[in-house]
């Protein structure tokens, strides 16, 4: 069996959970669901930065999920700009700093490869290089930090964490985003998300 490492800290602010990792996600991809949208953002010099390079209000995010290829952060409100914050990652090294106070880590036997599709195919470019605009007419336009060839779409990469209980059985028990690419073709197990 392998380790994913994980580890819990509650009453930790998003601002503090994101400063927690230190340079372990530098240049990771933010989805931040905020009341009024959903940002996708690209964390830069420590803050979530917009298609526009500006920092993105973090107070009304109610939702976070900052990733890349080595780890993800997670967070959720929980109230007073308060929430959970949990770290994921197969690398031991690697962890939110600030004390954290639960392991969340699990053994698993499989991982299996997945695949989201976002909706929208790319419009325009973005006046920002790494960046990309999306449209389809039941969303409108969402940017997008991935580089997308014209009218071609983007797809989120996860990892499903395969493990098994005391009687043999096997389940999904977790599921780590990876990361943004640019893609239309459908892989096998795609999902269509907004």
């Amino acid at each position: 069996m392998v380790r994913l490492h994980g580890r819990a800290m509650d009453g930790v602010t998003l601002a503090s959970a994101i400063q927690g990792t230190g340079h372990t996600l530098t240049g990771a991809i933010a989805i931040l669901y905020a009341p009024a949208r959903c940002h996708l953002g690209r964390l830069e010099d420590g803050e979530v930065r917009d298609e526009s390079g500006v920092p993105v209000a973090l107070d009304p995010v109610y939702e976070a999920r900052l990733f890349n290829q080595k780890a993800e952060l997670r967070w959720l409100h929980d109230g007073q700009g308060l929430g959970r914050a949990v770290w994921l990652s197969e690398d031991e090294s690697e962890g939110l700093a600030g004390g954290l106070s639960k392991d969340v880590s699990l053994e698993y036997i499989d991982t299996i490869g997945q695949s989201y599709l976002l909706w929208g195919r790319r419009v325009e470019e973005s006046t920002r290089p790494g960046w990309s605009v999306l449209s389809a007419g039941r969303i409108g336009r969402l940017s997008v930090p991935v580089e997308v060839p014209a009218d071609q779409g983007a797809r989120l990469k996860t990892l499903e964490y395969v493990i098994m209980d005391g009687d043999g059985n096997a389940s999904v028990a977790e599921e780590r985003l990876i990361e943004l690419v640019p893609g239309s073709a459908e892989p096998a197990g795609a999902r269509h998300v907004r």
